[in-house]
């Protein structure tokens, strides 16, 4: 068989519809085939431009750092092949010594010009030639589109799965609001062609619903002009600390029985971030109510500024429900409610709306948890 035909062949297990896993599964099968390799792995970057391993043919490959000085971070900023030597593979991690890699091609995956990732595969016995190389790098056009389309199929999905969960929400959290000012307006109604007056609990209670109702559809408005990229930002240099510190008295104002200890390591001291003020605030206020809503009612919510190497942190703690170790990637991608809080009112979108505004600031949001005991919020950001 020539080699045309041997990719061709493997080119054409990308046809039938896959997942991302299964897309990620089948290229390195087909590529260890076409290179006669031992083992193989695919680096995938984020939106920033960050290289995660996503897949590796044997497990101990998960265990070798990718480093930002090393060739798979060339290959995927040059958009240039390489083969490596041991000696190379062993200068940059010397942790592999003990494997005993005897040769690594290290192949771009690219789609019109735009790196995607980097396809690896390694030989404990092989040295790869030229020729091998030219093989992959035919080969590796139809590997970026197959995980091009399995990404896309994948959004897809996503994108059903949020618009279905959207229906459920927006429809349970209207009725409620919707049903109690209707009720009230026909009570109202009635008195009025009874010529009885009218209880000023009924408005006070109608106002309230409205109030609820159209803090609701505001929720709805700013995601929507969030993940759309609509929403408009201010970027100055300002203080953190600041920021903070207003969202603290802002929550201590509308909930006065909440305890709110400040541990500020900052203190206004080489606290100056590049950000937009109210964005920010905004971030720190849906981390102070989720603490508030989900916590009880005698305990404290903590927050802790610091500073740590490049970047400034504020942490949120609270004593609350917590969030089980497997909904944790969830709660950040708007319309989830967790098992724990799925009868508390809400959209689940604060979370979401904070990270995505966060990663305008190049911030970033981590949460650690634990059930019954409570949830910590760890915000970071880049100083000004």
């Amino acid at each position: 068989m020539t080699e045309a035909a041997r990719i061709y062949k493997s080119s054409v297990k990308f046809l039938a519809p896959l997942s991302l896993e299964q897309t990620f599964k089948k290229i390195s099968e087909e590529t260890m085939k076409l290179a006669e390799a031992d083992d193989c792995t695919i680096h995938i970057s984020d939106r920033e431009g960050n290289l995660t391993r996503v897949f590796a043919s044997d497990h101990k490959l998960y265990n070798i750092p990718v480093r930002k000085e090393g060739y798979t971070h060339t290959v995927y900023q040059t958009k240039e092949s390489k083969i490596l030597t041991a000696d190379q593979i062993i200068k940059v991690h010397p942790e592999t010594k003990k494997t005993r890699i005897n040769s690594d091609m290290i192949i771009p995956l690219t789609y019109h010009g735009k790196s995607l990732g980097v396809l690896s595969c390694i030989s404990y016995s092989k040295t790869y030639t030229p020729f091998d190389l030219q093989i992959l790098e035919l080969f590796a056009p139809f590997a970026s589109l197959a995980i091009l389309r399995a990404q896309a199929l994948g959004e897809q999905e996503e994108a059903v799965r949020t618009r279905d969960l959207f229906i459920s929400l927006a429809a349970h959290e209207f009725r409620t609001p919707l049903t109690t000012i209707n009720g009230y307006l026909e009570l109202m109604q009635q008195k009025t062609l009874q010529d009885k007056p009218i209880s000023p609990e009924w408005i006070d209670l109608t106002l309230f619903e409205t109030k609820r109702l159209i803090k609701l559809v505001n929720e709805l408005l700013e995601a929507d002009q969030i993940s759309n990229n609509r929403l408009k930002y201010d970027f100055q240099t300002l203080s953190l600390c600041e920021v903070v510190h207003r969202a603290v008295e802002i929550i201590q104002v509308a909930k006065p029985n909440r305890k709110a200890i400040v541990k500020d390591k900052l203190k206004y001291q080489k606290d100056n971030i590049n950000g937009d003020f109210d964005k920010l605030l905004q971030v720190f206020l849906n981390l102070l109510n989720n603490a508030n809503k989900y916590s009880p009612p005698n305990s404290p919510i903590t927050i802790i500024l610091g500073r740590v190497k490049s970047s400034l942190f504020v942490t949120v703690q609270d004593q609350g429900v917590g969030i089980p170790k497997e909904e944790i990637p969830f709660v950040l991608q708007g319309f989830y409610k967790g098992s724990q809080t799925k009868h508390t009112e809400g959209m689940g979108l604060g979370l979401y709306v904070a990270q995505r505004i966060l990663r305008r600031h190049e911030g970033s949001i981590k949460i650690s948890s634990k059930l019954g005991k409570g949830t910590n919020i760890k915000v970071l950001l880049p100083k000004g």
